[in-house]
This record gives C-alpha cells, sequence and structure tokens, in this order.
C-alpha cells in the first residue's frame, strides 16, 4: 500500500437528520380545536388595523349596554365620581418668587382668571356647560367610547378669554379614510399624518353621521391638529384611538343582563301559577261547543283570567295543566357572583364595588380592594390631568394675558407664572382612627408631610390653614374656645428637667427617695 492509498477510503453517504416537526414554545400560540380562540393566529394585524374593522361595533355595544346594563351604568358613574369628583379636579398655581416664596398675588390673580373662565358660558363654544361639567362628560365618554374629540376655538369671537371648547363624539371623525398622501404622509383613521408619524390634521363630518338631516348631505372639513384634542388611552404602541374601557367584560355583561331577564321572567310566571288547557281524546259534542264560546288568543286556544282566590268550573272534556317553573333556584346567586366577579376584574374595579354587595366584606377585604381599586382611580386621575387639564391650561394661559384678564401680570414672564397644579379628589379612611393614628406617627418621625396627607383627601393644606384661622375668629367673635385637639392629645403640663429626665430613663419619682434637707441625717 502507498503512502497516498492510506487515505483512500470508501465514500460514506451522509447521514440524514429526519426533520422534526416545529413546536410553538409557548403553549398559548397553538392553534387548538378546544381553545376555540386561538384557531386563527397565522396572521397579526396591527392595533390601528384591528380598530379599523372592529371600533365601531365596539362603540355600539357599549353604548347599548351602557343604555341597558345596570351594572355597566354603575361602573361609568363610578369612573365620574372617582376620577372627576363632586368638584372637579381643582386647580392651584404654584408660581414662586425669586427669594423662593410664593407669588401670592399672580397666584390668585390667574386662579381667579380660570375660575372665571370655567363659568358656565365662558368655556364652550354652546355657554351650555361648566369646566367641571366638561369633565363629568369628557371622562364617562371616553370610558365608554375609547376617545373623545376636543376642537378648539380661538379668537375675540370666542368669550370673554377669546378661547372655548367643543365636545364631540368620536362619530364625528371620518375612519374610514385611510389612504398615502403624495408628499409621504398619511390618512390612517381619519387623522392625517406627516412622514415622520406626526399628527397634522383631523378630517371630520360637519354634522353628526346618524343624525337625520333630511336634504343636507354629509360633508367634511379637515381641521388642524392645533385645534383639536384627541382624549384617549393608548394600550399598544402607535395606536391612533381608543377602545372602550370595558371591550373584555362587554359580553359577559351582555349574557349576564339577558341571564338575569330570563330568570326574573321565570319567576314571575312561577309566582302567577300558569297552565294550559288540554282537551281531552273523548270530549263530546257539548264540551266543544263550551270551548267555542270561551275567550280565544290570536292562535284559537282558550284564555281565561284568574284572580287570587278563584275557583272555576272547567268545561266538559277539559283538563288543566299546570306549569310550574322551578327557576330561579338557589345556584342563581352563586353563577352571578362569579360572572361580575370577572366582569369587575375586565373593569379595574372591586366586586363589591361593582355589585354593591358587602355581604361578605369586612375592614381587611375592604381595604385591600378599595386600596387597588383606588390606586387605579389615581392612575386615571394623572391620565386625564396630563390629556386634558394640562393642555387645555397651556393654550389658555397666552390667551388670558392678551385679553386683559390677568391684571399687570407682564406676558414677558409667563413661564414664571405658568405652574400650575392639579388637586384631584380623595377618599375617606376605611378606617379613620387607625389611618389617622399612623398619620400622626409618620408626621412625628417626619416620614410624611402635613401636604402630603392632606392631598390624599384631595384638599390642600393653605386651604384647611385658612379655614381653620376662620374658624378660631369667628368662635373668638361669639365667646367661644375653640379646641381643635382630638380628645387624649391636649397639651400636657410640662415637667420638671429632673422629673422629665427621670421618666425618660424609666424611673418612677414617686418612689425615689427624697433627699433629706441641709444639715440634717
Amino acid at each position: 500500500m502507498g503512502f497516498f492509498d492510506r487515505f483512500r477510503r470508501k465514500s460514506v453517504a451522509p447521514v440524514r437528520i429526519a426533520p422534526t416537526l416545529g413546536k410553538r414554545n409557548y403553549e398559548a400560540a397553538r392553534p387548538s380545536r378546544i381553545a376555540g380562540g386561538f384557531t386563527s393566529l397565522g396572521y397579526v394585524r396591527s392595533v390601528n388595523e384591528e380598530i379599523r374593522w372592529d371600533l365601531k361595533g365596539l362603540i355600539a355595544h357599549s353604548r347599548k349596554q351602557a343604555q341597558n346594563n345596570d351594572y355597566l351604568k354603575a361602573y361609568f358613574s363610578l369612573v365620574r365620581r372617582n376620577v372627576v369628583g363632586p368638584h372637579g379636579i381643582r386647580f392651584q398655581n404654584m408660581a414662586i418668587n425669586t427669594n423662593g416664596a410664593p407669588d401670592k398675588a399672580a397666584n390668585d390673580a390667574i386662579e381667579g382668571a380660570f375660575e372665571e373662565w370655567g363659568r358656565k358660558g365662558n368655556c364652550t363654544l354652546d355657554g351650555e356647560t361648566s369646566w367641571r361639567g366638561l369633565q363629568e362628560l369628557i371622562v364617562p365618554t371616553v370610558a365608554r367610547d375609547g376617545s373623545v374629540l376636543v376642537r378648539v376655538f380661538k379668537g375675540r369671537s370666542y368669550g370673554p378669554f377669546g378661547y372655548q371648547l367643543q365636545v364631540m363624539e368620536i362619530d364625528f371623525l371620518d375612519i374610514l379614510t385611510n389612504e398615502m398622501l403624495p408628499n409621504g404622509g398619511s390618512i390612517r383613521l381619519g387623522i392625517e399624518f406627516d412622514a415622520d408619524g406626526r399628527r397634522v390634521a383631523y378630517h371630520l363630518f360637519t354634522r353628526h353621521p346618524g343624525e337625520y338631516m333630511p336634504g343636507r348631505a354629509l360633508t367634511r372639513i379637515r381641521v388642524p391638529a392645533d385645534q383639536m384634542l384627541l382624549i384617549m388611552r393608548p394600550e399598544r404602541p402607535g395606536q391612533i384611538l381608543g377602545v372602550p374601557w370595558n371591550y373584555t367584560a362587554l359580553r359577559r355583561l351582555n349574557m349576564l343582563h339577558g341571564y338575569e331577564e330570563a330568570a326574573i321572567t321565570a319567576a314571575r310566571v312561577g309566582a302567577s301559577q300558569m297552565g294550559f288547557y288540554e282537551r281531552l281524546p273523548d270530549a263530546d259534542a257539548a264540551g266543544k261547543s263550551e270551548l267555542e264560546e270561551g275567550e280565544k288568543s290570536e292562535t284559537g286556544a282558550l284564555v281565561t283570567d284568574f284572580t287570587p282566590g278563584m275557583i272555576e268550573e272547567l268545561p266538559m272534556g277539559v283538563s288543566f295543566k299546570a306549569h310550574d317553573p322551578k327557576y330561579p333556584t338557589g345556584e342563581m346567586k352563586p353563577f352571578m357572583q362569579v360572572a361580575l366577579q370577572g366582569a369587575a376584574a375586565g373593569l379595574d374595579v372591586s366586586y363589591v364595588t361593582l355589585a354593591n354587595d358587602l355581604s361578605g366584606a369586612n375592614f381587611s377585604s375592604l381595604r385591600a380592594g378599595k386600596g387597588e381599586e383606588r390606586d387605579e382611580w389615581k392612575c386615571l386621575q394623572q391620565w386625564i390631568i396630563e390629556e386634558l387639564h394640562q393642555k387645555v391650561f397651556e393654550q389658555w394661559l397666552p390667551l388670558a394675558f392678551l385679553s386683559g384678564k390677568l391684571g399687570n401680570l407682564p406676558l414677558s414672564k409667563i413661564e414664571k407664572f405658568a405652574q400650575p397644579r392639579w388637586r384631584p379628589r380623595g377618599w375617606a379612611y376605611v378606617n379613620p382612627g387607625d389611618e389617622s393614628t399612623a398619620n400622626q406617627r409618620d408626621m412625628a418621625s417626619m416620614l410624611r408631610s402635613p401636604q402630603e396627607i392632606v392631598a390624599e383627601r384631595g384638599a390642600e393644606l393653605e386651604e384647611v390653614f385658612n379655614e381653620i384661622k376662620q374658624a378660631k375668629e369667628l368662635a373668638k367673635s361669639m365667646g367661644l374656645e375653640f379646641n381643635p385637639m382630638a380628645p387624649g392629645h391636649e397639651t400636657a403640663v410640662p415637667m420638671a428637667p429632673g422629673d422629665a429626665a427621670d421618666e425618660a430613663n424609666g424611673t418612677d419619682t414617686a418612689d425615689k427617695p427624697k433627699k433629706p434637707p441641709k444639715g440634717g441625717k
């Protein structure tokens, strides 16, 4: 064998590995006959494409349930009460001078002018709504429809401040308009964007498309983006329009509404003790004649009304077959409880609040449930402040300077004066005694400030101090003693330095031997 023969070997066929079927690592991504909701996962649409196809149906369903479903109506009332509150989200200006002290004159002037603008007749185009009323209208509308439009009008003819608003339902937006523009921009869901994705304009109908106006065609206008506010709460990146907040609970609440209606109908039928007349097969001619003389329904069946305590003899050849439904039974309450728990989870509220069911509640459960729920309300409060209140104030303030409503404040220092702070509503404690004690300890330990504690209740410390001062002056003018200290927290009599030191060391002064007088034994 030569040298090279050592390397000459029979060629070996390559080993082929059978391809394995691809298996998804996430089980939720596997299409399955059992998991019916996961059978069409081959094509994933963008959020805006899903909204384009489903938004109108979602809004229509949400509005219908809001009009007919007690629980959903209660939810929108919860949104209005907890996000906006009885007094609205209040405004306080916090301009500060160069020495660090608050500019009280400027703050009072700006706060007074904003309060004047917010009165009915000044802040809206139709003059029918106040600033607080606008908040109450906008927030539940976004919860129900997913988005709301606010058109801005500026100029001398728009109120004493030259600034007014008009709230419009999302129906005014032509969401079916989707096209590419020659300049590289696009129109998606009725909103025009430039090539960089910034909003340029809104394409709106001049009237509500669902309003019947005979002889008048539906026309569309282009409104620049700086004259519009689109208020929504996006859930996915790049989302253009919002969806109703109740979208996961809609179907469940609709089914529950039908279930309740059927159960109530069954209970009413059962309480009425209804029944049916049954003709016997051997009924003679006399029985037939008596049947023909009785009251008939549209289908020709014999009908008789019963009154309480009534006993009636049936015609010959006829028997009575009672209809006694046994529903609703004891299974109805636990079923409704489970259904409402799921709906409450989808709406981000507690079951106790949505169902108005306090049967199994206690201090611990209420505190835990209310705490989580109120954290969500606080998130919504900050959201609406950023999307509505802050934007409105930034547009209103320059026009307020130009209108002369701010007195001698110079426009050149607008950055100094534009320091708004918004005070949303707060809530009472679930257990006021324990919470107050904890707050006192936190302040004594310098872990919390009185401003923070007062702000949790939706007030401001300066306002509280002013009210306490007025109460003291009023009590003094009437010859009364004003003592705001809570029972058990009265001012203690100061101790002598030696006694105070002994108490700090744990020594009881009563058991301490007295020192003998000088010169004594």
